[in-house]
């Protein structure tokens, strides 16, 4: 029972109010133990305005680096409004590979190992 209420309380604290492009609000949650994922609820609110709506593709249809290059969208970035609330927008085509560049060492610091590490590909 404790257990139960610790994740709870976990949960709980990775959900967040997210304002889309549109206007839309819907209720998200960070996931991942790495805290890189995003689930809204319903998950397809999300789904249907990055592969649909911002990257044209259809019903199936994967998402490869060629199309990303094409449509010049390669991240999205968060903006903390107030506690509890997000904002989602597009990023400026190259945004992660700059901050990663950036941020290289520092996060070279941090010691991740295999795929947690990102690839510096600009270099």
């Amino acid at each position: 029972m404790i257990r139960k209420n610790i994740n709870e309380k976990k949960n709980e604290d990775n959900k967040f109010m997210l304002i889309m492009p549109n206007g839309r609000k819907n209720k998200c949650r960070v996931t991942q133990s790495s805290r890189t994922g995003l689930i809204t609820n319903p998950q397809s609110v999300l789904e249907e305005w990055v592969l649909k709506d911002l990257l044209g593709l259809k019903h199936r249809e994967v998402a490869t680096m060629d199309h990303l290059n094409k449509v010049k969208i390669d991240s999205m970035r968060l903006v903390k409004l107030e506690n509890g609330k997000y904002e989602i927008s597009v990023a400026e085509y190259g945004a992660f590979e700059k901050f990663k560049l950036e941020n290289k060492k520092d996060i070279i610091k941090t010691k991740l190992k295999g795929s947690k590490l990102p690839c510096f590909e600009l270099e």
